[in-house]
């Protein structure tokens, strides 16, 4: 099955979703949520202000959505963007029941918000030399070379060349100096940074998963610097050969190496 399988899936057949989010108490806190739509960007339902779980939504940005059907179970974690009324009217239009629910003016209230994806991902392209931040999706360029491959090569119409330049287009991923940073890596980017600020005085810990020495200036070297210039900061490290932490953090850091999910487990086994 593919992406928009799953999400279909989602959507059109099991609809109602366990969505969690962590309450004011800083435990876990699920809902019976329904998801309304989908597209290529993501999956999409709704709430309305003023109700716990949307400010919840507002100052976590990150929900995990789990749902089952038929014996049939499917997962989602992610980042969350509020998008306003956008996607509004298609939502009440497919889940026309909404409108019993959100009757005349009270729809007024309802914000439309989306699950998607943060970084750059294997379904988009850029041009290869950055000439213009833009990105494009790429799926359905992707199916089509797939079922056109043979040999594990594909014919020479299908590769991509750059609508500005003309030149190739390659996928946006963060693998030298050419990564576009579009428009949606730096709201994402935005959200980073005052998270940052919001808990700076906070005791933090910063669980770092299988990140190594390929972009350390993305994730290990800038976590790193946080513990190193905030006392109230600590770093555990999971990575199969590269967990090693600096020794002046003493205490407030961690290294684990191996296998990560059995690490991960293990330590679970631990604390529970």
């Amino acid at each position: 099955m593919t992406k928009m399988d799953y999400l279909k899936l989602l959507v059109d057949e099991i609809h109602s979703t366990t969505v969690a989010t962590i309450g004011s108490d800083g435990h876990p806190q699920t809902r019976i949520i329904d998801m309304m739509y989908y597209d290529e960007e993501g999956v999409y339902f709704l709430t309305a202000k003023g109700k716990a779980f949307y400010d919840q939504l507002m100052e976590q940005q990150y929900v995990a959505i789990s749902a089952t059907k038929d014996k049939i179970a499917v997962s989602l974690r992610g980042k969350i963007k509020n998008i306003g009324k956008k996607n509004l009217d298609i939502m009440f239009e497919k889940n026309p029941y909404m409108k019993k629910i959100y009757p005349g003016d009270t729809k007024d209230a309802i914000e439309v918000f989306r699950l998607y994806e943060a970084q750059g991902e294997y379904g988009k392209i850029q041009c290869q030399k950055a000439c213009h931040p833009k990105t494009y999706d790429a799926k359905d360029l992707f199916r089509k070379m797939d079922k056109a491959r043979r040999d594990c090569l594909i014919p020479s119409e299908l590769v991509p060349k750059c609508p500005v330049c003309g030149g190739n287009m390659a996928m946006n991923l963060r693998c030298d100096n050419y990564f576009v940073e579009d428009e949606a890596w730096h709201e994402a980017a935005d959200r980073y940074a005052g998270f940052l600020e919001q808990h700076k005085d906070k005791k933090v810990v910063l669980l770092e998963l299988g990140v190594g020495f390929n972009t350390p200036i993305i994730i290990r070297f800038p976590f790193e610097k946080m513990v190193r210039e905030n006392s109230s900061y600590s770093l555990i490290r999971l990575n199969m050969d590269e967990a090693v932490v600096p020794e002046s953090f003493g205490e407030r850091a961690i290294g684990i190496g191996g296998d990560m999910a059995k690490a991960i487990t293990d330590i679970r086994g631990l604390v529970l």
